[in-house]
């Protein structure tokens, strides 16, 4: 990344139902550039780095960051986590360069 503030934003939305997520939007303020997928996995990947981070306890700091590793794991062994996963193409830009 060059030097420019780069924003996501993450919203979710609970289903009414049970109360488990239903729904997640990763968007970008109007104006600034399209992210590629990878250039926005990494800023969301430092964004969650500083918040595990930010625990003043070694233990928890830990304990939180082997949870986000389960959870992460489990997302992708479970074949129909993302099946009704959609991106919007518009959304994102096509940098094929972006992971080498």
């Amino acid at each position: 990344m060059m030097n420019e503030e780069l924003s996501i934003n993450v919203t979710m939305t609970p289903s009414e139902k049970d109360g488990k997520v239903s729904d997640i939007r990763i968007g970008f303020p109007k104006g600034q550039r399209r992210l590629g997928i990878g250039e926005a996995a990494h800023v969301l990947v430092s964004g969650v780095a500083l918040l595990i981070r930010s625990h003043t306890d070694n233990k928890k700091s830990a304990h939180l960051m082997t949870t986000i590793m389960e959870h992460l794991n489990k997302e992708f062994v479970e074949h129909n986590s993302f099946d009704d996963a959609w991106v919007n193409p518009e959304l994102l830009s096509e940098n094929k360069d972006e992971n080498k």
